[in-house]
């Protein structure tokens, strides 16, 4: 599953816990606000990579993929990790 279905389960999955999901689309900010890193990040915690791999896999930093984890799982609304990956399977 690409970002497009990451992002479009994530939003039904805020829907449900009641959150108010606006979505964004442009160059700079795709769906629910997130940035192409950012989304390319969250599906790969969703894979189950740590900050590590990801880091690895990307050619970044791991403080800096932490960087990214933490703005995307402020943009979603998630506290854990574990909460952005179950948000980004939830169906």
């Amino acid at each position: 599953s690409g970002p497009a279905a990451v992002s479009a389960r994530t939003r039904r999955s805020l829907r449900q816990a009641g959150v108010r999901v606006s979505v964004r689309s442009g160059a700079r900010g795709g769906a629910l606000g997130l940035t192409q890193r950012e989304r390319e990040v969250v599906d790969l915690v969703d894979r189950g990579f740590t900050n590590m791999e990801i880091a690895r896999r990307l050619g970044l930093g791991r403080p800096t993929v932490t960087r990214i984890l933490e703005s995307a799982m402020a943009k979603l609304g998630a506290e854990r990790r574990t909460q952005l990956a179950g948000m980004s399977r939830e169906v």
